[in-house]
């Protein structure tokens, strides 16, 4: 089975990829093929890490093959940016060369007709398309997610409780899988997330792959001409209604065991000891490290650089409310609403609310608890707006303090700008 990971590119020389890219180009306007976000390949090795190699960890379907389908650029400042074209030039390009599920960890809250019409094509052709829900805590429709023929992944907590990021709505989200601090492969090189090898990150982003792979496990045991219909049928009868079913999400959360062996094989057993005909046997655990080495993910996370939350305050004279989301992971922002004061070159100075920071923007924090975003990616009223927004967790207080400063041009081409701002926001 073939899973297409549209993302911002994947390390195919990880030794836990080794072997499983099996295809791959490039439709970002990235100037290298290279990960340099880490996003894409943290997702990659979710939905299919090698098994029982005595290497960090097993992907939901480790005899899967990946095309890599580099989709979304990384600049700079480590955040990732993306075109709908390029997306949906991506999506037509992974079902053409044989791209059995699609996984889609990505999106926004703006509906695109060309990516409407790449996944109808997809679809049609036989490929099952996957795509994270988002990451804005909101019931407002992410897209492609919320497009008809995608299934829709929420994250869960491993208290099998909503992620408190993770975007919902019964009446366009379909099922629910793990998303919260999920440890994965990261590329043996520098990237966006600030390690190498191995690491944790949150978001609905991990969860879709695991959807993914499971969906890679079952396909096999569909007829050819109906299997990514059939694929999906499975995966959505086979998902526990844990609480919030109905109300979060349409389903449940997915079940491998059950959707991939039956319930003559998994009732009964812990989810932890149920068998899973693909692999054949449970991986074993990952080896300790030497001091010098990256550390191997192990059950229990690391310590988090910032405690996970909403983060609340105010901007003093030259603003309103502001708002920081980090994810149940700690070592992300995944959300940002602020309202702030400026001065534009002609007219009366103004007030502007924006937004920033998603799935595919979101924010890495360091080890120290700080953090820089440089970023155009905001939803505000300013033309071409740029946020920069930076500063320094305290993990004890439960406290962040920084500055930011927003610039951009109004309608009529003013010059804006609402110059450093420092702020302070609570837990």
């Amino acid at each position: 089975m073939r899973i297409a990971i549209l993302d911002s590119g994947v390390d195919a020389g990880h030794p836990d990829l080794a072997g499983k890219v099996v295809a791959a180009a490039n439709f970002s306007d990235g100037t290298t093929t290279q990960d340099l976000s880490g996003h894409g390949t943290h997702v990659a090795g979710i939905a299919a890490a090698s098994f029982d190699n005595g290497l960090g960890i097993a992907g939901m379907a480790p005899n899967a093959r990946l095309m890599d389908v580099k989709v979304l650029a990384t600049d700079q400042t480590g955040a990732t940016t993306g075109d709908c074209a390029d997306v949906a030039a991506g999506i037509v390009w992974a079902t053409d060369h044989g791209a059995n599920v699609l996984n889609l960890s990505l999106g926004s809250a703006a509906a695109c007709a060309e990516m409407a019409m790449a996944v109808d094509y997809a679809s049609a052709h036989g490929a099952l398309v996957v795509a994270a829900a988002g990451n804005d805590a909101t019931t407002t429709r992410f897209y492609p997610a919320a497009l008809p023929g995608v299934v829709s992944v929420a994250a869960t907590t491993n208290r099998d409780e909503m992620a408190d990021f993770s975007n919902h709505g019964a009446d366009w989200v379909d099922v629910a899988a793990p998303g919260d601090a999920i440890a994965s492969t990261l590329p043996t090189f520098a990237n966006a997330t600030g390690a190498t090898g191995y690491g944790y990150l949150s978001g609905t982003s991990m969860a879709a792959p695991v959807v993914s792979g499971i969906a890679a496990l079952v396909w096999g045991q569909m007829p050819a001409a109906t299997a990514a219909r059939d694929v999906e049928a499975r995966i959505i009868a086979t998902a526990q209604r844990i609480p919030g079913t109905g109300t979060l999400w349409r389903y449940g959360r997915v079940d491998a065991c059950l959707a991939a062996a039956g319930p003559a094989l998994c009732a009964g057993l812990p989810a932890e000891l149920a068998p899973v005909p693909t692999p054949p046997a449970p991986p074993r655990p990952a080896p300790s490290p030497p001091e010098t080495a990256q550390p191997v993910p192990s059950p229990t996370p690391p310590q988090r650089p910032a405690v996970p939350g909403t983060y609340r305050g105010r901007l003093g004279r030259r603003g309103g409310l502001l708002r920081v989301v980090v994810g149940d992971g700690g070592d992300a922002l995944i959300g940002m609403q602020a309202t702030v004061q400026v001065s534009c070159t002609t007219g009366p100075k103004l007030r502007v609310t924006f937004g920033a920071l998603s799935t595919t923007t979101y924010g890495p924090i360091k080890r120290t608890g700080a953090f820089t975003l440089r970023t155009g990616k905001v939803r505000t009223q300013l033309r071409r707006p740029q946020l920069q927004f930076g500063g320094t967790f305290d993990r004890a207080r439960s406290r962040v303090r920084g500055t930011m400063r927003v610039t951009g041009r109004t309608n009529a081409g003013s010059r804006c700008d609402s110059r450093v701002i420092t702020w302070d926001a609570r837990r």
